[in-house]
Formats: C-alpha cells, sequence, structure tokens
C-alpha cells in the first residue's frame, strides 16, 4: 500500500486510482476508521501519504479476496516475501 501510494503521488497527476487490498484492516487502519495496535510509524506514514496523494487524486481501497489465484494478488504475495529481512523466501540476509 505504501509503495503504491508513493507511485501514486508523484505519477498520478491528479488522476483517480484504485488501490486492490487483500486485508479489510490494512485499508481501514489507512483510512484512520480503526484504532492502531501495531505497526503505528508505518500506520501513520501510509496515512500521512494518502492525505497527500488525495490533495489531487481521489483514491480508494477495494477489497480483492486474497489466495484465490488472482495473479495480481499473487505476484504481490511473493513480493512481500521477497522483501522479508528473515525467514526462508528473504532476500536480504
Amino acid at each position: 500500500m505504501l509503495q503504491a501510494l508513493l507511485w501514486l503521488r508523484d505519477n498520478a497527476n491528479g488522476r483517480a486510482a484504485v488501490i486492490a487490498v487483500d486485508s479489510i484492516y490494512a485499508a481501514n487502519q489507512a483510512e484512520g476508521w480503526w484504532r492502531k495496535n501495531k505497526n503505528a510509524d508505518l500506520i501513520e506514514q501510509v496515512q500521512r501519504l494518502l492525505e497527500q496523494v488525495r490533495q489531487s487524486s481521489d483514491v480508494r481501497f477495494v477489497h480483492v479476496r486474497g489466495h484465490i489465484g488472482e495473479e495480481g494478488n499473487e505476484r504481490a504475495d511473493r513480493l512481500v516475501q521477497w522483501g522479508k529481512t528473515e525467514g526462508p523466501f528473504s532476500r536480504l540476509r
């Protein structure tokens, strides 16, 4: 979500955008609708960036079911694993 917002900040040029998310929790955290329990710094960064992007572009979140064979969602899950700093799929050791 953060990466999508960074891209929109630099490239949207006032165009509307939809960010597909497989986590209703994450979308509600980004919108500020749910209380922060963990990752407060990250959530606050996403909220600030979302506010900044929305100054020039309409941004909406749409929930998609995860792990159902949707290639875009499956690729996002693989990239998350690739970016981890720990675990069996870590690229950073």
